[in-house]
């Protein structure tokens, strides 16, 4: 996952949990038990999730669109063959 994609989703997550935490001012404990799973969460993607590099992506796809190309062409040398 790419660092953009990461914040992002880390983003709504903390804006959908805020919304829950402001809901729940008259629970103290779910406001505790809120905080620890946005904490966690924020954690887990921190260092749990692995953070692609934007050169990996671009090399990734680079080399998806080179086999897209190959496989191509192979068909057509076998068209012209058979």
């Amino acid at each position: 996952m790419t660092m953009k994609t990461k914040i992002r989703i880390m983003v709504t997550v903390t804006i959908f949990m805020s919304i829950g935490f402001i809901m729940m001012h008259a629970v103290p404990v779910g406001r505790i038990i809120l905080g620890f799973v946005w904490i966690f969460h924020v954690l887990y993607f921190i260092f749990e999730i692995k953070t692609l590099k934007v050169e990996t992506e671009k090399t990734c796809k680079m080399y998806l669109k080179r086999a897209k190309y190959t496989r191509i062409i192979s068909l057509i040398k076998s068209k012209k063959e058979g």
